[in-house]
């Protein structure tokens, strides 16, 4: 997920710890996301983003 803290955004794994975080806006966050292998996987109707190394271990 990407969550606002305070004055930046964060980049968060929605299925380990993992996460990077202070970017300046939303979009840098999608374009970082897709620029290091991060995937978006929508389950039942909600955006869940999984790092490359979750990303990596099971079938999206």
């Amino acid at each position: 997920m990407i969550e606002k803290v305070g004055n930046k955004y964060e980049l968060q794994c929605d299925y380990c710890s993992n996460y990077v975080e202070d970017f300046e806006d939303f979009q840098e966050a999608i374009d970082y996301k897709k620029a290091n292998s991060w995937k978006s996987v929508n389950f039942n109707g909600e955006w869940n983003d999984k790092c490359p190394n979750c990303a990596s271990r099971s079938s999206l």
